[in-house]
């Protein structure tokens, strides 16, 4: 079979092997795909892997070719899926291959608040310590971890996860869930309005559906405790980027740790980043190389199964 991988970099930037992948067909790979040329670079293709790439009903109606796609995420809103349904493209995604990755970057934000270590390095740096301030000194009251209460928002696999690593080193958790049914975390499943009220530190693991666009908008800031943190690992579009700015500029917010944007990359002059209390990293929570590996081998398996007749991961 003709497989076309359209934005190959994000998963395998060149440390990984594509040697298995290409036992299966005959695969082109590129590392990135405009808009402008999806249709033109997938056009024989009856495979095509995608991570970010969209496919809107008007691609793929002109790919006539094209039998599956394997999407190289969990998430797959860049996909139109009553489109595929009508052509009969079958699609499958990726299941739990970044979250202890995804924890990992959790537990690094939550230290850097909580140790302010980039802070008194600058300090440092300046001079402070050298003109004279004593043998220590801090800039702003340093906790422990055992202190604190994290607010996890989505109890899927990334959310288990971050709660089993928090919870392991002392951590209060508190978690909160679209639906009603109970999770198996370590912490406890409140409301959501008890976790905003609650929580010193609150970290985003949801899909972006109709349901959770904005869902931490204005109201959800005012609920919440005064100089709260938020990481976003989620989806940029999870939390209304105004109401973030407003809270951080009251105060509210005292530092956003903010992995994922509305449009990726987001646009230079974007005033998230530029605001001295945001930590802005490029999506990369996901993306240690066990992460990446175990996307690549989900990823082979996918598209094996189907050429095999019997699909796995299908989300269409």
């Amino acid at each position: 079979m003709n497989i076309v991988v359209l934005d190959a970099e994000a998963m395998n930037p060149g440390d990984l092997d594509w040697a298995d992948l290409k036992h299966l067909g005959k695969v082109k790979i590129f590392g990135q795909t405009s808009e402008e040329l999806v249709v033109e670079r997938s056009r024989d293709a009856e495979i095509l892997v995608v991570n970010k790439v969209k496919l809107d009903g008007t691609v793929i109606e002109r790919l006539p070719r094209l039998k599956f796609i394997s999407v190289t995420a969990t998430g797959y809103d860049n996909i139109d899926l009553e489109a595929t349904s009508k052509h009969e493209v079958m699609v499958s995604n990726a299941v739990n291959y970044s979250s202890e990755s995804v924890a990992q970057y959790v537990l690094a934000c939550i230290l850097d608040n909580i140790q302010a270590l980039r802070e008194h390095d600058q300090a440092v740096k300046d001079g402070q310590w050298s003109a004279g301030r004593g043998f220590s000194f801090t800039l702003r009251p340093l906790q422990d971890l055992s202190s604190l209460c994290v607010g996890v928002i989505g109890l899927g696999n990334i959310g288990i996860t971050v709660d089993r690593l928090l919870s392991n080193i002392g951590v209060k958790v508190l978690g909160w869930n679209r639906s009603d049914k109970s999770s198996q975390i370590r912490g406890t499943q409140v409301s959501l309005q008890t976790l905003l009220h609650s929580a010193d530190i609150i970290s985003m693991h949801l899909p972006l559906t109709v349901e959770t666009q904005g869902l931490i908008g204005q109201e959800e800031f005012k609920l919440m405790k005064k100089g709260a943190c938020l990481i976003n690992a989620g989806r940029g579009a999870l939390v209304d980027k105004v109401a973030l700015l407003q809270a951080l500029d009251q105060g509210i917010v005292s530092r956003a740790y903010i992995d994922v944007f509305d449009s990726e990359p987001p646009p230079s002059d974007d005033p998230i980043l530029q605001h001295a209390s945001v930590i802005v990293t490029p999506h990369l929570a996901w993306a240690t190389v066990a992460s990446r590996e175990r996307l690549m081998s989900q990823t082979v398996e996918n598209i094996e199964a189907f050429i095999k007749g019997n699909p796995i991961r299908i989300v269409r």
